[in-house]
C-alpha cells in the first residue's frame, strides 16, 4: 500500500457523478485501491493491502483487525454502483471482482467493466489527493469533495435537490425533510471542511464552500455551491499581540456569476480540450454555446488526424473562425448542385405513387362491385342463409353490430362482404399483389411499398377493361 501522503486519487467524471452508497470506511478503503492504479496502466491487475495497515485506516483496534477489515470489504463486495452513460445506457455492476487473503494480506481486484472509468483517463476526469479525502467523517462529505473538485476550476456547481439525493445514495426516507438535509448532510460537510488538523494546524480541506438556494415556486429545488481554493489569497501582516488561532488566512468567498448548466458543461468541454480557463470564459461569453460545441468536435476530429499538435489553439480556432458552418457550407453547395436530379428523382416517384394508388382503387372498385352483384343473384333464402353464417363466424364486436342494425351497419356490411369474397372468390380476385402480378405489375415489399413494372400495358387500359366488365 502507498503511503498516503503523495498518494492521487483519478476518477472519471461519470464515476465520481455515479449513484452509490458507501460507508466512510467503505469509502476509505475503494479511494486507496484507486490510488495504487497507475495513470499508464491497462488493464487492472490484483491489488494487495496489508491488513494492519488497512485497520488503522479504518480505525479499529489491532486485537479485531482481521475480522473487521474482512467486514468492511465483504461489504464492498456487494455494493453496487450505478454509473449513467452519454447515450442514455447506463452501467450496473459491483466494485470488486474478487478478494482474495494472502497470510497478512488481501488482494483486491476491481471489476472489469471499471476499466474505462479508472484506466487510461486521459480527459473529463477528476483527481484529488487521497491524504484530504480519508481525514474526513461523513461518507456524504467524502462524495461531496470529490463532486466540488470536479468544478473546482469554475468555481460554481449546481444541483437539484433530488438529483443531489440520488447520487448520494440517500433514499426518501432518510432526511426526508429539507432542514434535516441541509443541516446532516450539507452543513456537516461544510464543517468538516472548514475543520484543522489538531496536530499540524492546518485546515484539513484545499477547497471550501458557501451555499444558496434557489426555489421554485413554495420549495427549495436547487443547492448552489460557490467553491473556492485555499491558498490562493496573497498573505497579510497579523498583529501578533492579539490573540490569533493561526497565520493561515481564511479565504474570502466571492460569488461566481451563475452560469446556465450549459454554460458550465460548454465551459469544461473547452478546459478539456485544452483551452485556458480565462479563454475558455470569453469564448462562452462571445459565442452561442451550439456553434461552440459543434466547432469542439470538429476542431477534435482534425487534431486526433495529425493535423495539429496544439488542441487547445485548434479548438480556438475552430470556433472563432466557425469551421462547422464553413462546412454546413460547402455540404449545402454539394446539396445545391445535386437538387435538380433529386427534383427530378421526387417528381418520378410521386408520379409512380399516384398510380400505385390508382392501381389500388381500380381492383378494389372491381371487387366490390363483382361481391355486389353475386349479393344481388341470391334469392331471400340463399341470403337468409349466408347472412346466418355470416353472423356465426364473424366476431363478437360485428356480430352485436348486425344483430341491432343489420346491414344498415356500414361496419357490417362491410365485414359480410368480405366474408362472401373469402367464400366464392379466387386468390386473384381478393388479392391485390396477385391481381396486379396478372395485369403485368411487380408488387415490391409491401402492398404500400410501391410496384415495378413488368409490361407496357397502362393502367388506362386497366382501367377501361374493368369499366367494361362492371357494364356488361
Amino acid at each position: 500500500m502507498r503511503q498516503q501522503k503523495s498518494s492521487i486519487v483519478r476518477q472519471s467524471n461519470k464515476l465520481v457523478e455515479a449513484r452509490y452508497s458507501l460507508t466512510v470506511n467503505e469509502q476509505r478503503v475503494i479511494l486507496s485501491l484507486i490510488s495504487m492504479l497507475h495513470p499508464k496502466d491497462k488493464d487492472f491487475k490484483s491489488y494487495e493491502l496489508d491488513i494492519t495497515q488497512l485497520a488503522k485506516l479504518i480505525g479499529v483496534s489491532h486485537k479485531n483487525a482481521q475480522r473487521d477489515v474482512e467486514n468492511v470489504i465483504f461489504r464492498i463486495q456487494d455494493r453496487v454502483i450505478f454509473i449513467k452513460k452519454l447515450d442514455g445506457n447506463y452501467l450496473r455492476t459491483h466494485w470488486l471482482s474478487s478478494v482474495e487473503k494472502l497470510g497478512n494480506k488481501i488482494q483486491l481486484s476491481f471489476d472489469p467493466k471499471l476499466k474505462p472509468y479508472l484506466l487510461q483517463l486521459k480527459e473529463q476526469f477528476t483527481q484529488f489527493q487521497l491524504r484530504i479525502i480519508i481525514q474526513f467523517k461523513s461518507a456524504y462529505t467524502i462524495r461531496i469533495y470529490a463532486l466540488l473538485k470536479q468544478y473546482e476550476s469554475i468555481g460554481v456547481r449546481k444541483f437539484e435537490l433530488e438529483k443531489l439525493r440520488e447520487i448520494l445514495g440517500i433514499e426518501k426516507n432518510i432526511y426526508p425533510g429539507f432542514k434535516e438535509f441541509k443541516r446532516r448532510v450539507l452543513n456537516q460537510a461544510k464543517k468538516e471542511f472548514e475543520e484543522k488538523d489538531e496536530k499540524t494546524g492546518k485546515y484539513k480541506s484545499d477547497i471550501i464552500f458557501e451555499l444558496e438556494t434557489e426555489r421554485e415556486g413554495k420549495f427549495i429545488k436547487y443547492f448552489i455551491f460557490h467553491i473556492k481554493q485555499r491558498g490562493k489569497e496573497p498573505q497579510v501582516s497579523l498583529d501578533l499581540s492579539k490573540n490569533v488561532e493561526s497565520s493561515e488566512k481564511q479565504p474570502v468567498l466571492k460569488k461566481v456569476p451563475l452560469l446556465s448548466d450549459e454554460q458550465i458543461d460548454a465551459l469544461r468541454l473547452l478546459k478539456e480540450n485544452g483551452v485556458n480557463e480565462t479563454t475558455a470564459s470569453r469564448l462562452i461569453k462571445d459565442f452561442p454555446l451550439p456553434r461552440i460545441i459543434e466547432n469542439v468536435s470538429l476542431g477534435r476530429s482534425k487534431h486526433t488526424k495529425g493535423k495539429a499538435k496544439d488542441l487547445g489553439a485548434l479548438t480556438v480556432t475552430a470556433i472563432r473562425e466557425d469551421w462547422a458552418t464553413a462546412t454546413k457550407s460547402s455540404q449545402k453547395q454539394v446539396e445545391d448542385d445535386n437538387k435538380p436530379k433529386r427534383q427530378s428523382r421526387a417528381a418520378h416517384q410521386e408520379q409512380e405513387k399516384k398510380e400505385f394508388e390508382d392501381l389500388k382503387s381500380i381492383f378494389q372498385k372491381e371487387r366490390h362491385h363483382r361481391i355486389d352483384k353475386l349479393i344481388e343473384s341470391w334469392d331471400k333464402e340463399t341470403l337468409k342463409a349466408e347472412l346466418s353464417e355470416f353472423e356465426k363466424a364473424t366476431n363478437k364486436v360485428i356480430r352485436g353490430r348486425f344483430e341491432k342494425y343489420g346491414l344498415e351497419s356500414q361496419f357490417a356490411k362491410t365485414a359480410f362482404m368480405e366474408f362472401v369474397a373469402k367464400k366464392y372468390f379466387s386468390l386473384s380476385e381478393n388479392d391485390f399483389v396477385v391481381w396486379a402480378g396478372e395485369r403485368g405489375y411487380e408488387i415490391e415489399g409491401n402492398v404500400s411499398g410501391g410496384y415495378r413494372r413488368r409490361s407496357f400495358k397502362s393502367i388506362g387500359s386497366i382501367l377501361d377493361e374493368v369499366v367494361s366488365k362492371m357494364d356488361r
